[in-house]
């Protein structure tokens, strides 16, 4: 019989263990030492280096991607274009200048570093099934099914690693080898995008933009046109809607209509306004009387007071003195319980628990008037924006332009009586909804009188300040914990490796060159096969013995196949 690499002779009598065997053409598996498949002294060290360089190649490309992944990925940015455009405060664009990475770019490089991974892992895992097999059957033997199940799925059966303690080592090192490529996704889903709004400070390739910001001191008149209520109104409700923030100050800008939300500006004066509220329990005299002056006139409740006879919420404010341009306090009614209330038998209790007819609360408010320099304000709303810092405080207002505006609110706020209705409910806590309406009317009246103020003023009315418009971009956010895993599983095939190393090195036929020639190295004549009638496997163990120039598979009469126990020939067990 006659085949294109090696031709076999086997004699007449077919129980004999003679097999002549000549070869016209080696396998390039064999080496031309005595021993098979084995390198030549010269060869050595060049042989283990190839065996070992996909395993240690393994290790420092897993190594390579944790690191990537936990300390330049992790919290870096991403815009969602190659090449985008920002909108500036007039309403120009401009591009950004250079090449950028995606977030698509970074998923790709991820994908192709794991396959790269998958290739170099399987160079040293898919030897190695071979190899694992040939050295657990030059010792205690091996089943057809051990072949089978390592040379098909790179494991070993279950049985087979309670047959002897090589057999439970080398199937865990089948097993520790094959699984490592089955935690990708563990690394894949570890990254976790984030949008976010990138502000371009300063813009690349272009010069820092610069908006001009309303800042007119001076003023003296109360702008006291038809129309000045319904401004007032208007920029209340645009700056604050129904936000339910506290502890922040915001102000409508016009001249920054054009800038994106989450912009920032470097510096900008925001109004603030600092209150404590004393709620009566007993009105004193003076209190009596001066709240008498204010809210009425010849006997006929004022005007500006009659929302408290019938808007739930509503508040009265009025100085505590004749001179209210520098006054620091005021006296307060406020409407605290829906339902019939009157005002003809005036003050009442606040304390409405125990005069449960009576639905009106008086106090008296400190106040402390001021504006603050923010620094890096948020744009928060198209024209708003808002301190997320604390503000810097002006120690000294030589205008005094802070309190005029803030005894300006006892004439405007029965004109906002209305947009109480934005904030939380007054029965929720009374001290709360009073400060809440006063911070946001002051802050509102400020800002409008500002803009008004600096009209046809000049450049003398305005503050130069840079700004950073915002870009969307998605930040990458990477869990240090799932890495980790997936690394650890990587070094421990990696250990794996060593261990098998280790064995192979006590074995009398140290290395195999070559093993995916293995199998056409193997004189399986004396094998049992599988019987034709029912297909049942043949459960003796082999023994792998060198025959010449090639393995030699003969059945190990020594062994007991229902106890699987043999001679080991490795020293380590």
């Amino acid at each position: 019989m006659h085949r294109p690499v090696q031709l076999y002779a086997r004699v007449d009598n077919p129980s004999s263990d003679l097999m002549q065997r000549r070869v016209d053409t080696p396998s390039p598996s064999l080496s031309k030492d005595l021993s098979p498949n084995v390198a030549p002294g010269k060869q050595k060290l060049t042989t283990v280096m190839i065996m070992v360089l996909p395993l240690i190649f393994q290790a420092a490309i897993a190594i390579a991607i944790a690191c990537i992944m936990i300390f330049p990925l992790d919290q870096s940015q991403f815009f969602l274009e190659r090449y985008p455009t920002v909108t500036l405060a007039d309403g120009t664009s401009i591009q950004l200048d250079g090449y950028h990475l995606l977030q698509s770019d970074i998923t790709t490089l991820l994908s192709v570093s794991l396959v790269i991974l998958r290739w170099v892992a399987a160079a040293w895992a898919g030897p190695l099934c071979w190899r694992v097999i040939c050295l657990l059957g030059e010792s205690h033997g091996v089943q057809r099914r051990d072949i089978r199940w390592a040379s098909n799925r790179m494991v070993l059966p279950p049985s087979t690693y309670f047959r002897n303690p090589l057999a439970f080592v080398l199937g865990i090192i089948l097993l520790v080898s094959a699984v490592p490529q089955a935690f990708s996704p563990v690394l894949t889903g570890a990254i976790r995008w984030e949008p976010i709004t990138l502000n371009l400070d300063p813009i690349p390739g272009h010069s820092q933009p610069i908006v001009n910001i309303s800042e007119q001191h001076f003023f003296d008149s109360e702008y006291s046109g038809s129309n000045v209520p319904m401004i007032i109104a208007r920029d209340y409700v645009t700056t604050w809607g129904n936000s339910s923030e506290t502890n922040v100050s915001r102000r409508l800008i016009p001249a920054i209509e054009g800038l994106g939300i989450n912009s920032t500006l470097a510096n900008i004066t925001l109004p603030y306004l600092h209150t404590s509220v004393e709620w009566y329990k007993t009105l004193p005299s003076e209190v009596k009387r001066r709240i008498n002056e204010t809210m009425y006139v010849d006997g006929i409740l004022a005007e500006n007071a009659t929302q408290l006879q019938n808007t739930h919420g509503s508040i009265w404010l009025t100085t505590d003195q004749v001179d209210f341009w520098w006054t620091r306090s005021w006296y307060l009614v406020l409407r605290a319980r829906e339902g019939a209330c009157s005002l003809q038998y005036y003050p009442y209790s606040p304390h409405m628990e125990d005069f449960p007819g009576y639905c009106h609360a008086v106090a008296r408010v400190w106040f402390n008037a001021t504006s603050g320099l923010c620094v890096n304000c948020r744009v928060v709303s198209q024209s708003v924006v808002q301190n997320d810092t604390e503000l810097q405080l002006a120690q000294h207002d030589p205008t005094g332009k802070s309190y005029r505006v803030a005894n300006m609110l006892a004439a405007r706020i029965p004109n906002m009586t209305v947009l109480t209705t934005l904030l939380p409910a007054v029965e929720a806590d009374r001290t709360r909804y009073v400060q809440m309406f006063l911070f946001r009317a002051y802050c509102s009246l400020w800002a409008t009188t500002t803009e008004l103020a600096s009209q046809g003023v000049g450049a003398i009315a305005h503050r130069q300040s840079a700004y950073s418009p915002p870009l969307p971009s998605l930040k990458a956010r990477v869990d240090s914990a799932r890495v980790f895993a997936w690394l650890g599983v990587q070094l421990l095939a990696t250990c794996a490796g060593v261990v098998f190393l280790y064995l192979q090195s006590k074995s009398k036929h140290p290395l195999i060159e070559d093993a995916s020639m293995i199998a056409f190295d193997m004189d399986t004549s004396d094998a049992p096969k599988p019987s034709a009638h029912d297909k049942s496997e043949p459960t003796t163990l082999l023994i792998f013995e060198s025959d010449g120039e090639s393995w030699k598979v003969v059945v190990n009469s020594s062994l007991d196949p229902s106890t699987g126990t043999s001679k080991p020939s490795i020293s380590v067990f």
